[in-house]
């Protein structure tokens, strides 16, 4: 039997998409190519205090936080699969948006199930890693493209 390695599974969204379409060229290029971690993380204390400051825009942050958030932390994902090319412990990092999930989050109006929801959690925990797309926001079984 193949050796499944090690999986983090995080929860992102298609937001993080709709936030890396209204960034600035500037930050777009910072999300869309390498980076290591400790640039992500001054930019991510760059955008909080703009934020803050009421400066997000100017700076070229998306106007959605919560977009920003989940851009934050499907980059993060990105970064540390990088990271971890190299373990010997076979380890895999995938970011992954559920949909539009009916939850109490969306208020009930959301278009799918939360077993719906969960289904490419369950793919990506235990899918054989030759399978699954490297460094991809995945959703539904499938990548969403990176980009603008």
């Amino acid at each position: 039997a193949e050796y499944m390695g090690g999986r983090i599974i995080v929860v992102s969204s298609i937001c993080a998409v709709w936030a890396l379409e209204k960034v600035s060229q500037s930050l777009y290029e910072k999300f869309t190519n390498p980076m290591p971690m400790a640039e992500l993380e001054a930019i991510a204390a760059d955008f909080v205090q703009s934020a803050k400051d009421g400066v997000n825009s100017e700076k070229g942050y998306s106007p959605s936080a919560y977009g920003m958030s989940k851009m934050f932390v499907t980059k993060m994902c990105f970064i540390m699969l990088d990271e971890l090319k190299n373990d010997p412990r076979n380890l895999l990092v995938s970011p992954m948006h559920p949909g539009y999930v009916n939850t109490d989050m969306t208020s009930g109006k959301g278009n799918k199930t939360p077993e719906e929801g969960a289904d490419s959690v369950c793919y990506l925990a235990t899918a054989p890693l030759a399978e699954i797309p490297k460094c991809q926001l995945i959703s539904d079984r499938k990548i969403m493209e990176w980009k603008r």
